[in-house]
């Protein structure tokens, strides 16, 4: 027994050196790491990387031959081997791998091959490590593209002495490409014979019927200034046989548009097709799709004028981006919904200025946190959203004049505006001198949620519009405070006023948490900071075709006068257009960040 004992712990002691060869194998899916330590007869910690071994093309081209040959599943594959790959940071740093998919441009040179395979079984154990339950997975024998890596390989070897234009790729390759130039600001960083390339290899695929290549060109046709000059039809005829390759909601949103403008029949709105698309994009939870429908509706744009309808498409938008703003998403459409609605209550006249004015100010608020996106299409949103805020803030301080101190309150304001559903507020007061008292209003987050939410405060009284994380008021006149909490606290989910009892009631679901007896809600803008005017900018207005609404460029010739031509970077590359007008801003006035506009290139000759 002693004996055996002895032999176990020197078997323990035991230490295997990993030689290059091991190491060979192991990239190669010859063996795994499991066959390595039976193989070494010692314990896994005593498995010494001492050697160097640098994986080559070849290598990860057996790999997948061997993967395919031996019909490895997605375990086989990721657990009981590439995760040693990942995970082992001595047999990484020992091979050179990385932990994160290498995207190349076009795999011209066997380095770049090999990347590229390593990188495909690298994005396939991503998929397979966040798949909570991997059994759902595509099997990875039908998953994973053998054929086209192994073409791949095949390719190279047969055509790495020609010039690149003249080998043959994979559509796996090309798509991979074409993808990287369908971003315009890369696009304009190839050479040209690169983009040229780029140019072909999409063509390619696109005659060959490939989804997402049709989905470059509409995308690219449709905005111009990239891979493809700007063109409705091509845009049109190539997202419309995208949708049939594999229909998507976003793409009948954006045939919806071409329609409605009539991008395509010489500007006249073909309303009965952007219904058609419109409806499919709804259907499938394109907002942009239900706010169109709502103009639609509205406007009795080839349907029925139904106004309700058309409120109650904007509302459904409004609420829904209003919670994705609160909760951080400052690319969401909730400007367009609330520019919408500003434009419902103007309609309605004096009696809903207070409303229009509020829309308008949240309108004004999120295009300008979405701004820095630079979304096609915001600067016209951004310019219609200062115009209604322009209108609407006039027509309310008619009728109310500005103040920094809200008197009167409504107890609306206590639900706090944002998604309420299942949510519980918290409400702080604190009793103070002269009969008034302080009560403070946070936001909660809900079980599901990570993060508290902000709320969109509004004062359209102190064009004050804000994301906040608490509300503070001003109780006057306090007769009585009862709160759950001894403290002060309480939690809520609704509250009220009550005529019966001259007072605020705060109720979760059916107990009545606090009572605050008191007359009047006040509340106070944040001190703000002054700020001067800015430096004064040169602008020039200008046309693009004689019926188009004028432009904006910023110009620092001021030679420059009306009737007189300039060249200004177009849609399309330089064009000459015609100034309407000239004028200067305080950098403070400007409808858009200064680092928005474009300005003039020279006079035209």
């Amino acid at each position: 027994m002693a004996e055996r004992d002895e032999a176990e712990e020197d078997g323990r002691e035991k230490k295997y050196y990993v030689t290059a060869e091991d190491l060979k194998k192991l990239v190669r899916y010859d063996m795994t790491w499991k066959d390595l330590v039976e193989k070494a007869g010692v314990a896994e910690k005593n498995l010494i990387i001492d050697a160097s071994y640098h994986p080559a093309m070849n290598d990860w081209a057996a790999t997948v031959r061997n993967l395919q040959e031996k019909k490895a599943g997605w375990k086989e594959f990721a657990a009981d081997w590439f995760a040693q790959f990942v995970y082992n940071t001595d047999l990484k740093m020992t091979l050179g791998l990385s932990d994160t998919p290498q995207e190349v441009l076009l795999p011209v040179t066997e380095e770049d091959v090999a990347q590229d395979l390593y990188s495909e079984m690298l994005r396939a154990f991503y998929e397979y490590e966040e798949e909570d339950d991997p059994d759902t997975l595509l099997p990875f024998q039908k998953a994973f593209p053998f054929e086209e890596l192994l073409d791949e390989v095949r390719y190279y070897r047969e055509d790495m002495d020609k010039p690149v234009p003249a080998r043959k790729f994979t559509d796996r390759s090309k798509l991979a490409f074409v993808r990287r130039g369908s971003d315009d600001a890369e696009f304009h960083e190839f050479k040209d014979g690169m983009q040229r390339l780029c140019l072909r290899m999409n063509e390619e695929l696109c005659r060959k019927g490939n989804a997402e290549a049709l989905r470059i060109r509409g995308y690219a046709s449709y905005s111009g200034g990239g891979m493809y000059p700007s063109d409705w039809m091509v845009a049109r005829d190539s997202l419309t046989a995208a949708f049939e390759k594999e229909p998507e909601s976003y793409l009948a949103n954006s045939l919806g548009y071409i329609a409605f403008y009539g991008r395509c029949s010489g500007g006249k709105p073909q309303y009965d097709e952007a219904f058609r698309w419109f409806s499919i994009g709804a259907a499938g939870g394109e907002q942009e799709s239900r706010y169109k429908l709502g103009d639609m509706f509205l406007k009795g744009l080839g349907v029925p004028a139904m106004t309700d309808t058309a409120v109650h498409l904007y509302k459904g938008v409004y609420d829904e981006t209003l919670a994705e703003l609160c909760h951080g998403r400052k690319d969401s459409k909730f400007a367009d919904a609330a520019l919408r609605l500003a434009g419902v209550e103007a309609m309605a006249g004096p009696a809903c200025a207070a409303y229009r004015y509020r829309f308008a100010l949240q309108a004004n608020y999120a295009i300008r946190q979405r701004l820095p996106f630079d979304n096609y299409g915001d600067s016209s949103v951004f310019s219609h959203i200062q115009d209604e805020l322009s209108q609407a803030g006039r027509s309310f301080h008619e009728l109310v004049k500005k103040t920094n101190v809200v008197r009167d309150v409504p107890v609306s304001e206590l639900q706090i505006p944002t998604d309420n559903a299942s949510r519980c507020l918290k409400g702080v007061v604190r009793e103070e001198k002269n009969g008034r008292a302080r009560l403070t209003i946070y936001m909660r987050k809900r079980l599901d949620e990570e993060e508290t939410p902000m709320t969109l405060l509004t004062m359209p009284e102190a064009d004050f519009c804000q994301l906040v994380d608490k509300i503070t008021f001003e109780v006057r006149s306090v007769r009585e405070i009862k709160t759950a909490g001894d403290d002060g606290s309480f939690f809520y989910n609704y509250a009220d006023w009550s005529h019966k009892k001259q007072g605020f009631v705060f109720c979760q679901d059916e107990d009545v948490t606090a009572f605050i007896g008191a007359k009047e809600l006040v509340w106070k803008a944040p001190d703000g900071q002054k700020t001067d005017a800015g430096r004064m900018l040169h602008f020039v207005k200008v046309l693009f075709s004689a019926s188009g609404r004028g432009y904006d460029y910023l110009c620092d010739d001021r030679s420059v006068k009306t009737g007189d031509h300039v060249i200004v970077p177009g849609r399309d590359g330089e064009t000459e257009v015609e100034v309407i007008a000239v004028f200067d801003k305080a950098e403070s006035e400007t409808d858009l960040p200064v680092d928005r506009y474009k300005s003039v290139i020279r006079k035209a000759d």
